[in-house]
């Protein structure tokens, strides 16, 4: 759900970008104005449509996991979070900035601004991780089963039983009924009331 501080985050974010993107577009031609704006659109589009598919997968979790019994979420992992979010978005800033003061792109940044990879990083950890505060290693005990990674549910009958590795232990092992295995790093502090909700939904125990 939008709340006051998204509008604030976005508008905020908007104005330092074109702050920066401004001086370039004006001192440009008009062909290469028209070839910025395109490019932008289609950034713009391109994001747009992949946090409505990130969105949606989300969603589609929530609805199959049914209400939260408990999440699970490491303080490290959300501040890695922050920092590459911060990151991508300094280098952004950054390239576009070293165009204006030279008056050209060096070949060896061309395809930074308009990488998809880029792009996609760039909404996945500053809208998903950062904006929905969804932790990228935490782990949701629901009703009927895990959201790991803030999008992928494995229902309670998915997962044949489960373990804990290192001393103290520090990763859940999870055996899922197909050839599977998922290795999921936890905090020891969670070991205890997360393995009394593996044991109540689960039952079987290595």
């Amino acid at each position: 759900q939008f709340q006051v501080r998204h509008l604030l985050g976005l508008i905020t974010g908007a104005a330092v970008l074109f702050a920066v993107v401004g001086p370039v577009i004006r001192e440009a031609d008009r062909e290469k104005q028209f070839a910025a704006s395109r490019k932008t659109a289609i950034g713009v589009g391109a994001a747009a449509g992949l946090m409505v598919l990130l969105l949606n997968k989300r969603h589609r979790s929530e609805r199959a996991a049914g209400p939260v019994i408990q999440r699970f979420e490491r303080l490290s992992s959300r501040l890695l979070s922050w920092l590459i979010a911060a990151v991508i978005w300094i280098g952004y800033v950054a390239t576009i900035w070293w165009q204006w003061r030279i008056g050209q792109l060096p070949s060896r940044f061309e395809p930074v601004p308009g990488s998809p990879i880029l792009l996609f990083f760039a909404v996945n950890y500053f809208v998903v991780r950062v904006w929905w505060q969804i932790d990228p290693a935490g782990i949701e005990a629901c009703e009927r089963g895990l959201i790991l990674d803030g999008f992928n549910f494995y229902s309670w009958q998915e997962i044949a039983r489960y373990s804990w590795s290192g001393s103290p232990p520090r990763q859940l092992n999870l055996f899922l009924n197909r050839p599977l295995v998922l290795n999921l790093q936890t905090d020891t502090s969670f070991v205890g009331e997360l393995d009394r909700i593996l044991a109540a939904r689960i039952g079987a125990k290595e």
